[in-house]
């Protein structure tokens, strides 16, 4: 994939200072070209139905980077409220991958890096590959490099980060910190403080409109589907995804 640069507002690295005064972007429209309404057909969710992200959640179904069922659902319900582990997201972030570019990210070699990863685990292959690719690191809350903490809620701050180098291995950029260095108030000092910012300028993530960001917050499977079809979206206005045919 051809490295591109995002032009005008979304501009990757410049290293602006954001004020008070400065807003982040309005979240993506996912409508305007990953999720385009007259073609992004009912999931058959049962579960998600007015719920807030219902349209990007249908999506995320569509691009078949989702399939129902978590933590023992039926397949027909997506559990919208549910918290999103550190397992899960892998296994959204390497589907993300190999819609949008399969083969970037290596293949599953046998060889688990991480001692607190079930050989038999559903997410151990996509844990692995996106270790060896550089988009997961071991040792959160300052444990040990070797274990991956699988269960551990994905918290915004981490979210960010996962996201921010998706979109960076796939653009071949830096995204993190992007044109802005502090949009927020309560993530200073945060280790993803600079892909948090990234994130934001790219119209991926947002604060509460009253300067935060609530990092440590866990991110629900809802609000997964808001981020990574921003993501797709964000990647399809520029040509480098297709909608699904």
């Amino acid at each position: 994939m051809t490295a591109v640069v995002l032009a005008g507002a979304f501009a990757l690295g410049s290293g602006g200072v954001a004020t008070a005064a400065t807003p982040t972007p309005p979240p993506r429209d996912t409508s305007q070209f990953a999720c385009p309404p007259s073609q992004v057909p009912d999931s058959g969710f049962t579960d998600t139905g007015g719920n807030t992200f219902e349209a990007q959640i249908d999506c995320l179904a569509w691009y078949g980077i989702t399939h129902g069922g978590p933590n023992g659902l039926p397949p027909n319900q997506y559990g919208p409220a549910l918290t999103v582990s550190r397992a899960q997201m892998a296994t959204f972030i390497a589907r993300f991958f190999d819609y949008v570019d399969p083969g970037r990210i290596p293949a599953y070699d046998g060889t688990n890096q991480f001692v607190d990863v079930a050989d038999d685990s559903n997410h151990v292959a996509n844990i692995n590959r996106l270790a060896d690719a550089g988009i997961v690191h071991g040792g959160p809350g300052g444990g040990p490099a070797n274990t991956y903490g699988p269960s551990q809620d994905v918290a915004r701050d981490q979210m960010a980060s996962f996201i921010g180098r998706m979109l960076g291995n796939l653009l071949e950029a830096n995204m993190c910190p992007g044109t802005i260095d502090d949009y927020f108030d309560d993530d200073t000092g945060d280790v993803h403080e600079d892909c948090i910012n990234g994130m934001a300028d790219v119209a991926i993530v947002q604060g509460d409109g009253a300067g935060h960001y609530a990092p440590t917050n866990p991110v629900t499977r809802a609000q997964m589907s808001g981020f990574l079809m921003r993501a797709m979206d964000l990647l399809v206005e520029h040509g480098l995804a297709s909608t699904p045919t």
